[in-house]
Parts: structure tokens; sequence; C-alpha cells
């Protein structure tokens, strides 16, 4: 028993993933592969014993960010406050195994600056004047508008990362406290074949601190 205890609190490999938002442009993917069409979103990778405690997402932050500017030049560093690590669900959280999730807003002042020109890359769909580092990983990036389109480019790279994408519409923020936000939140638990909570309990316990949709919704 001592055995099998020590085995399940070995350092693992554990993810980080950076949901990177531009206010106007959409959300950040890269592209591993053009002929799959195989897209990415920006990932640190971190060991830890546990996925718990203040420690474990310190540490999870920080592999985050040095993702981040390995794969995109975009530099955090000393702006670590810009990343918010996703609170999900509490039964979406135990979906996601050892992986993270944070999330940046991006903006047109995020654009990498460079008189080398050569080494920073343009957006692969168009957008002017944002420009990132590219990682030898990757061929590109682009942006995507659509959260669902979003999250089918990121099918490819496995369904819990494209599943991750979309349960981040479900969690609180001053933006989807509203119609909208319920219907990204329902949105996510239809795509996800999850049953829907129909109570006040109900949602308490599935993690949300905020006020359910309406009855007649459900």
């Amino acid at each position: 028993m001592g055995r099998v205890f020590a085995a399940l609190n070995e350092p693992r490999e554990h993810c980080a993933f950076v949901i990177a938002r531009h206010d106007k442009h959409g959300y950040l993917l890269l592209l591993k592969d053009v002929d799959q069409k195989r897209y990415e979103l920006p990932v640190g990778r971190f060991v830890h014993s546990e996925v718990k405690g203040e420690e474990y997402y310190e540490a999870a932050k920080e592999a985050a960010i040095q993702g981040l500017l390995a794969h995109t030049g975009l530099d955090f560093r000393k702006r670590p406050g810009r990343l918010r690590h996703m609170r999900f669900p509490a039964q979406v959280q135990e979906k996601m195994g050892k992986s993270s999730f944070f999330e940046v807003v991006l903006t047109d002042a995020d654009s990498l600056h460079s008189y080398n020109h050569n080494v920073l890359t343009n957006s692969l769909s168009g957008e002017p004047k944002f420009l990132l580092r590219i990682s030898q990983d990757h061929v590109g990036f682009t942006f995507q508008r659509d959260l669902q389109n979003a999250a089918a480019a990121l099918q490819s790279s496995g369904r819990r990362v494209a599943k991750a994408l979309l349960a981040s519409s479900a969690v609180y923020t001053p933006q989807n406290c509203c119609f909208a936000g319920i219907c990204n939140i329902l949105g996510w638990y239809l795509w996800s074949g999850q049953e829907i909570p129909k109570t006040a309990d109900a949602w308490k316990d599935a993690g949300f601190t905020f006020r359910p949709p309406p009855v007649w919704l459900l």
C-alpha cells in the first residue's frame, strides 16, 4: 500500500495551456501542421506531484507564461497578473486531469516590435499590425473570432483542450453574467453531452457561484 501511495505522489509532467483572446480578432491558435490543419493553444509544461494547492497553481502559471513566451514571443514575465487562472466548474475541472488553463486578453499594444522583422510573423488570418515570434514547433498563427469554430479547430489536438476552450465561456466574467453568458453555458452542456443542472443546489454542486439561468430555459 505504501508503494502505491508513493507512486501516486511521484512528480509527473503537467500542462499549462493559455487561452489568448484578442479583444477584436478573437482566439489565438497556433498552426502545427498545414496538411492536417492541426491547431494548438500555447502551452508550457512543468513537473509536480499533485493537482492541488496554491504552490501547484503558481508553478502552473509560471509554466504558462514561459510557454507563451517560447511559442509566440509574448512576454508577460513582468506582468503575470495579465494571466488569469480559469477556474472551471468542479465536474469540468475533474475532466481536465493534469492540465491547467489560463486566460489572457490581448490588445494591439501586445503586438511585437523589432528592428529585425524577419523573425516576426503576421497572422495567417490577415489581421494587420499584429506580429508574433513563432517558435520552430509551429508554422504560423491565426485568430478565430467564433468560439465554436475555434474549438472545432482544436479537435485534432485533443478533445480535452477543445472542451476547455468551450467551457471557458461558462466561467464567470463581467461579460457573461447576462443572457448571452447563459446561452454559452447551456451550449457547452449540450455540446459535452452532460446533464444540465436543474436546481440552484445542482448548479452550486457543479461549481457555479453566480445566479443560475431561469427555469424556463431548462
